[in-house]
């Protein structure tokens, strides 16, 4: 069936085999000094004397290379060596997959090419070369995508994307994004910088966030309208007007703040230091000053995850696998969700667990449970639109909006 299935035979005289050919109705096999025929298909094998059609075989099997890319001669053979290369610019194929004249390689930065010629010509398609993906946000048709040197970003839900210009100073130190309701994009990172883009996003802009200054912002999170940049020794700076100027939170506090959510005129913040513990902080003015409202110790790495669940809605503060209704002073566990379930929309609730991501609605007892066939670290959907998972390497989009 032209190679496409393949039956093994053992042969009982265990000698290097150099040719096999057929012969009338017989299969003949011949090695340097021995010569097996079948005249059942190949099933059974006995040793017969060597012919002339045998040796002369066996003497064809012996040449070396072909010339040039010719093929060898009716009852010759050669070894034939072509080289095919993908065309220059292109991602470095890492897997290569033929069947007959249709071949298909697949590489870094999603590279897919396809060849119906043998691999003569090539269809190739790919996305950016900016190597893994440490970070992504999605809301609406806007995508944003990067690593701590690269930032790319899409406009149209994922069909383009384009790679950002940075300032030399960010390149090696960016630390996360944030996109708006409005489409808005920022990112943040070392020397004090924040980044916005709009529209087309293939300009950025930035922002001033005061002068000669030196924070490493390490995380943005947006509350009610606002946009809040945490840096990584307590800092906390507020903007009320799109990113056109900053002004920094008092909080008392050395630390981090790593989750952010409000609902009204409260805001709830978690803050957290590796030896000194972590703490609950709560706003009643939109955000505009903190204190603090709860120590809560020292947190397990599980607790410190970027993708931990922290959301304050109707009073109710949920975090990970608990929540509480009064504020943080007793917390209560949710026996069947875990620490890293997040509402992807409204009626949706999911989580990711190696290559295993679990879906369900809130009140809705089943679950449905979809194993990947690649690790996934990082999952977002938008309400109207379809959801997408990080991997690491590569982003990958559901076929299926809802």
């Amino acid at each position: 069936d032209r190679g496409a299935s393949w039956d093994f035979h053992q042969s009982l005289f265990g000698a290097t085999l150099k040719h096999v050919f057929k012969e009338s109705e017989n299969w003949l096999a011949v090695g340097e000094k021995l010569l097996l025929h079948s005249s059942n298909g190949g099933q059974q094998w006995q040793e017969s004397p060597m012919t002339e059609a045998a040796k002369r075989r066996l003497n064809a099997s012996r040449q070396g290379t072909c010339v040039g890319t010719d093929l060898p001669k009716d009852n010759t053979s050669c070894l034939l060596a072509m080289h095919a290369h993908s065309p220059e610019g292109l991602p470095n194929v890492e897997t290569l997959r033929f069947h007959g004249d249709s071949g298909l390689a697949i590489g870094e930065s999603g590279l897919l090419m396809l060849t119906e010629d043998g691999g003569r010509t090539w269809n190739a398609r790919h996305g950016l070369a900016m190597g893994a993906i440490t970070t992504f946000a999605v809301e609406g048709r806007v995508i944003a995508a990067m690593n701590r040197s690269k930032l790319a970003a899409s406009s149209d839900g994922g069909r383009t994307f384009a790679l950002a210009t940075l300032p030399s100073p960010l390149v090696g130190g960016l630390e996360d994004v944030h996109i708006t309701a409005a489409g808005a994009v920022y990112v943040c990172g070392k020397k004090g910088y924040i980044l916005k883009s709009e529209g087309n996003l293939r300009s950025w802009l930035p922002l001033n966030t005061g002068e000669r200054n030196t924070r490493h912002f390490k995380r943005l999170f947006g509350v009610g309208g606002n946009i809040y940049a945490a840096g990584s020794r307590g800092e906390l700076l507020r903007s009320v007007n799109e990113g056109a100027s900053w002004r920094p939170i008092a909080l008392g506090l050395q630390g981090e703040v790593s989750a952010m959510s409000g609902e009204g005129d409260t805001v709830m913040a978690l803050m957290h230091d590796a030896k000194k513990g972590s703490w609950l902080l709560r706003s009643e003015d939109r955000g505009a000053h903190f204190a603090m409202h709860r120590a809560l110790g020292l947190l397990s790495d599980g607790e410190q995850q970027d993708d931990i669940y922290f959301s304050w809605r109707q009073g109710e503060l949920h975090w990970g696998a608990r929540h509480s209704a009064d504020g943080g002073r007793t917390w209560t566990l949710h026996a069947n969700r875990s620490a890293t379930e997040q509402e992807l929309r409204r009626h949706l609730r999911g989580a990711l667990s190696k290559r295993r991501l679990t879906l369900r609605a809130p009140g809705a007892p089943p679950e449905l449970k979809l194993v990947l066939p690649f690790d996934a670290k990082q999952l977002a959907c938008t309400d109207d639109g379809p959801c997408w998972i990080n991997t690491g390497s590569s982003l990958f989009r559901s076929s299926l909006s809802r």
